[in-house]
């Protein structure tokens, strides 16, 4: 089936990635009100893709459903929790005063405290400690101590294992381990650092020509 009745039928876009659509899958886009959207950088394809699942993003057709409740801003701070490149942490302000500005900004979820936080990190000791002291690797981990602290139920993490050694990136997958296990969700983009070992992730390939881990293809150019 052409890929515009899918989306059509499903109230969806469709995605393209350094391709052209024929003309007559514009015309059958165009007839169903089909919204495609084109990437020949693949940076410009994630940062949309998170922008849209994170409410910062409003689509000019379909819907992204958190629960089954469409997502928008007014719901973001408590429901989403976003990790970049930049880890959106203040330089001047110590490990501790960072979080607890993040739960004053999106709560706290039920059982931790900003301390356990950073020793589950393995930042016991650096509580005090201002951000501009720390290692890069040192930085990222407040940054993870946010996620554990807040109660948001899906995480959108743009290379999580940069920076990080292998303690660190068996730190990241425990994370994940954990939140899942919560009943959370986690959406993440990386370049290979990836041993996620617990339960069975979800891959989209960005690149048409390679195929999922089961074997299978996607279409070229679109998710």
């Amino acid at each position: 089936m052409p890929a515009a009745l899918l989306a059509s039928a499903s109230n969806a876009i469709i995605i393209g990635f350094s391709v052209r659509p024929e003309r007559k899958a514009q015309e059958l886009a165009e007839q169903e009100k089909v919204d495609i959207r084109l990437h020949s950088i693949i940076y410009e394809l994630q940062d949309e893709i998170k922008k849209a699942m994170s409410g910062l993003l409003e689509p000019s057709a379909g819907e992204v459903l958190l629960n089954g409740t469409p997502l928008t801003l007014a719901r973001l701070s408590h429901q989403v929790a976003l990790l970049g490149h930049l880890s959106g942490i203040k330089m001047e302000l110590s490990s501790l005063q960072n979080l607890r500005f993040a739960v004053g900004l999106g709560g706290i979820r039920p059982g931790i405290t900003p301390q356990l936080a950073l020793a589950g990190v393995g930042l016991a000791g650096y509580e005090d400690t201002p951000l501009r002291l720390l290692s890069v690797g040192q930085k990222k981990r407040v940054a993870l101590a946010r996620l554990v602290l807040v109660p948001a139920a899906l995480w959108l993490l743009d290379e999580p294992y940069a920076n990080l050694d292998r303690d660190g990136i068996g730190l990241v997958n425990r994370l994940l381990e954990a939140h899942a296990r919560r009943g959370g969700a986690a959406l993440i983009t990386s370049h290979g650092a990836y041993a996620y070992t617990a339960g069975t992730p979800r891959r989209i390939p960005l690149n048409p020509s390679l195929p999922t881990p089961s074997g299978e293809k996607v279409g070229r150019g679109t998710l």
